[in-house]
C-alpha cells in the first residue's frame, strides 16, 4: 500500500493507492505522473538428496514445487507416496504425492492452517494438526474417505503429532500445563497421557519403539531422548532447527541452523548425520539457501527431504498516469 504523509504533521495519512503484498520502495517521478515500486516474492520448495548408496555427490534436486509454500515433507512407510503442506490453494493444507514428486493431491480442505502431516504404519491413515477450531488441535485422517476425526479436544494448543512404530498410540505436544509437553493417547481415541515433565516438543519414536526422540521447545534446540516405558531423559545431540531431524536405522539425521544473523540463520546452515553406534555426528553436505521445517529419510535410508526458501526475485513494477 502507498500512503502519503503531510511533512507538517497537520493531517492524516491518506492511501494512495494498493499494490498487493511484498511492495516496497515506491518512487514517484519529478513530474509526478509515474510510480515505480518494488515487488519481492520467495517460495519454500522441498528437496531431495541422496545420502545413502548410489552417488552422494551428486547435488540435491527440487522435487515438490509450486508458486507457493512447499514444506514439511514425509515418506509414506513404504516410500511410494509423501505427504506435505502447501498453500498452494490460498490456505495451508496437507497435500500427497508420489514419491518422485508427481501427481500431488490435497488431502484436507480445512481452510485454515494445517500442518506437520505423519504416517501411520500401515500408510492408509495420516494424523496431523489444525487451527480448524482456533487452537491447534490433533486430528487423523483416511487416505481413502479423506475424512478428518478430531482426536484431542482441549483449550491449549496440542499440535506436532507422530505415531508409534506399532500404530497405537499418537505423540503429541501440548500447552495444557503452561509450557510445551508431550503427551499420548490411543490413536482410535481416549485418555491422554503425559509423557515428559520438564518440556518438550516434536516427538519422534525410536523404529523399535523403545526410546522417544524430542526437542524442548518449538525452536532450535538439541534433540533429547526418553525411555518409552520411562525413566531418565538425556541430551542426544544438537542444536537442531525446528522439526528439522528424522531418525533412521542407525542414527539421526539433522539440520544443524548456522550462526545467526540478519532475518535468521539464512547462512552457514548444514544436514549432519549421528551414528548411534560411534555416537559421533559427521556432516552430510552444506544447505544452500534457509532451510524451513520439515526433514524425512526414506524407509530404505537412500534419500531425505528437506525444504529451503529459493532466492528472493524483485521485479520493478511502473504505474503510468500516477495521481
Amino acid at each position: 500500500m502507498l500512503w502519503r504523509v503531510s511533512v507538517s504533521d497537520s493531517e492524516k495519512p491518506v492511501l494512495l493507492a494498493s499494490f498487493g503484498r511484498s511492495s516496497y520502495q515506491p518512487t514517484v517521478s519529478r513530474q509526478g505522473n509515474r510510480l515505480v515500486y518494488q515487488v519481492s516474492t520467495w517460495k519454500a520448495n522441498i528437496w531431495r538428496a541422496e545420502v545413502s548408496g548410489g552417488d552422494r555427490s551428486r547435488p540435491a534436486e527440487k522435487l515438490i514445487a509450486s508458486t507457493r509454500q512447499e514444506f514439511n515433507a514425509q515418506y509414506s512407510p513404504d516410500g511410494s507416496r509423501v505427504a506435505f503442506t502447501s498453500d498452494r490453494t490460498g490456505n495451508v493444507e496437507i497435500w500427497v504425492c508420489n514419491g518422485d514428486g508427481s501427481n500431488p493431491v490435497q488431502l484436507t480442505s480445512l481452510e485454515t492452517s494445517s500442518g506437520t502431516s505423519r504416517w501411520f504404519p500401515d500408510g492408509k491413515r495420516i494424523v496431523f494438526d489444525s487451527q480448524k477450531d482456533g487452537q491447534a488441535e490433533i486430528f487423523v485422517i483416511d487416505w481413502e474417505t479423506r475424512v478428518p476425526l478430531r482426536l484431542t479436544n482441549d483449550p491449549s494448543d496440542d499440535s506436532t503429532p507422530s505415531v508409534s512404530h506399532d500404530g497405537k498410540w499418537v505423540y503429541f505436544s501440548s500447552t495444557r500445563t503452561g509450557r510445551s509437553e508431550i503427551w499420548r493417547m490411543p490413536a482410535e481415541g481416549g485418555q491422554e497421557v503425559q509423557v515428559t515433565h520438564d518440556g518438550g516438543a516434536i516427538p519422534f519414536e525410536s523404529l523399535d519403539g523403545k526410546k522417544l526422540y524430542y526437542q524442548k521447545k518449538l525452536a532450535p534446540s538439541d534433540v533429547w531422548q526418553v525411555p518409552v516405558a520411562g525413566g531418565e531423559e538425556t541430551r542426544v545431540l544438537g542444536p537442531a532447527g525446528h522439526l528439522q531431524f528424522a531418525i533412521a536405522k542407525d542414527g539421526i539425521y539433522f539440520i544443524e541452523p548456522g550462526p545467526p544473523g540478519y532475518a535468521g540463520w539464512i547462512n552457514g546452515n548444514s544436514l549432519k548425520f549421528f551414528n548411534f553406534a560411534k555416537g559421533a555426528t559427521e556432516k552430510v553436505f552444506d544447505i544452500k539457501y534457509l532451510p524451513q521445517i520439515g526433514l524425512s529419510v526414506s524407509p530404505d535410508g537412500r534419500y531425505v527431504l528437506f525444504s529451503q526458501t529459493d532466492p528472493f526475485v524483485c521485479d520493478l513494477m511502473l504505474v503510468e498516469n500516477f495521481r
